[in-house]
């Protein structure tokens, strides 16, 4: 999925959200304020993902151009590839490919699961506070 896809599902969510629950104005600026700033915490998650390889990165094992499939940064990674698949390759083994095309990769798919797992989990916190649990009294007192 490309980034703009996702900015657009993602963001245009959040209008959807206030649209459908009949938000007051005021409340519909604060949730525009908050969805641009969690906006800027995706992206900067996306940054920070450049570091580590992610499903689908690619790596060289064995001087074979594969993709991490499964277990992405673990010591024992399943790669596959042209015909190849292997699962629990040794991770001294694998050496990672840097490129602007795996950069981006990396960067996507940081920013993809901050803004389909949290971004609107964060933004209706901040509107939405939970109230302190009540204690409950036990019935021995």
């Amino acid at each position: 999925m490309g980034i703009m896809r996702t900015l657009k599902r993602d963001v245009g969510s959040q209008f959807a959200v206030s649209r459908n629950l009949k938000e007051p104005a005021m409340l519909r600026v604060r949730r525009a304020f908050w969805a641009v700033v969690y906006l800027i915490k995706a992206f900067k998650i996306g940054a920070k993902s450049i570091r580590h390889e992610a499903l689908g990165s690619q790596v060289i094992y064995k001087g074979m151009k594969c993709f991490v499939s499964n277990w992405a940064t673990s010591t024992a990674p399943t790669l596959s590839g042209d015909g190849f698949y292997e699962r629990n390759c040794d991770r001294k083994e694998i050496k990672n490919v840097i490129n602007a095309r795996e950069l981006y990769h990396r960067f996507e798919v940081g920013l993809n699961h901050y803004m389909s797992s949290w971004y609107g989990i964060d933004i209706n916190r901040r509107l939405y506070p939970s109230t302190q649990p009540v204690k409950e009294s036990s019935d021995n007192e």
